[in-house]
């Protein structure tokens, strides 16, 4: 139980981060990825 609900905010907080990254041209522009 405590694992699911672990995966489900994961999940959660990787959806806004997502969704933040679409929201800045500029970091997508830049794409961070690129540079790790």
């Amino acid at each position: 139980m405590i694992a699911a609900i672990s995966i489900v905010n994961r999940s959660a907080l990787a959806t806004r981060n997502i969704a933040d990254f679409r929201a800045i041209p500029e970091l997508e522009l830049l794409n961070p990825w690129d540079f790790r």
